[in-house]
């Protein structure tokens, strides 16, 4: 990924997207440069955390002027680890309500889904100029919001052979361990390759969330070439991100957002 900065603001785009920088703006936030007091502290961009919501505008507002597009419209749906896939709209003040997932096709309006160790995964058809961000948890993941997502953006109208997807980052197998019950559910949700469900040397399970989410893009029939990942966990560098495994479960909110030019 590709760290960019302004006025203390810092994020991260995915090189997959590069060669279409003049088009699209796709990247995720970090944790740093914001007006949030801890446990939030400072760049939280999660509306639903329990931080004071005036400062969560301020950050808002904060990285809409650090990408260029100052005053631009957000649009943050209501997460709850599903498969809902809601059409992002200019009418003002709209809200997607609850679901997982914002598909758009119109311009200077920022997508977005808030996470703290779960994954975004974002697909762009760069041919009809529009896309999808999702937030990808264990439940989103074994449920295919991966699919679905490319499945939406098919019935819209594109070719799967002229999509581009983006997978993370978040929560890598290194930190995320998880109970039997939800491994086992979690198995019998997809034919995942080796490395996906880990059992380690202690008999804890582990999840890699994505190597699945990239395994379940390859099946549907994406192109190799197609796919990128991050490739870093987000616990492993919660001075960076927001981890609500490393930081107990009271935390902050960075972004996974897109942003048609």
């Amino acid at each position: 990924m590709i760290r960019h900065s302004e006025k203390e603001i810092s994020w991260y785009t995915w090189k997959l997207f590069s060669p279409w920088e003049d088009r699209l703006l796709a990247g995720i936030s970090t944790r740093k440069g914001g007006f949030s007091n801890f446990p939030y502290s400072s760049l939280n961009l999660g509306h639903r955390v329990g931080d004071n919501p005036d400062s969560q505008a301020a950050n808002l507002a904060a990285v809409s002027e650090a990408l260029g597009i100052p005053g631009a419209e957000w649009a943050l749906c209501r997460q709850v680890h599903g498969t809902r896939i809601t059409e992002v709209r200019q009418e003002k003040g709209e809200d997607p309500g609850d679901c997982d997932a914002l598909f758009t096709d119109e311009k200077n309006i920022i997508s977005a889904v808030v996470l703290a160790d779960c994954l975004p995964v974002v697909i762009y058809d760069p041919v009809r100029h529009c896309g999808i961000v999702s937030h990808a948890g264990w439940r989103g993941t074994a449920s295919g919001i991966a699919e679905k997502s490319v499945q939406k953006l098919i019935e819209t109208g594109s070719r799967i052979e002229q999509l581009l997807a983006a997978v993370g980052p978040g929560i890598g197998s290194c930190c995320y361990t998880v109970g039997k019950e939800t491994a086992r559910e979690f198995s019998e949700s997809f034919d995942y390759p080796e490395g996906v469900v880990i059992r380690d040397r202690k008999g804890r399970y582990r999840l890699n969330l994505e190597k699945a989410n990239l395994s379940r893009l390859r099946n549907i029939g994406m192109k190799e070439n197609n796919i990128g990942a991050a490739g870093f966990c987000t616990a492993c560098r919660n001075d960076e991100f927001f981890s609500y495994r490393k930081e107990g479960g009271l935390t902050g909110r960075h972004a996974a957002l897109m942003v048609l030019l």
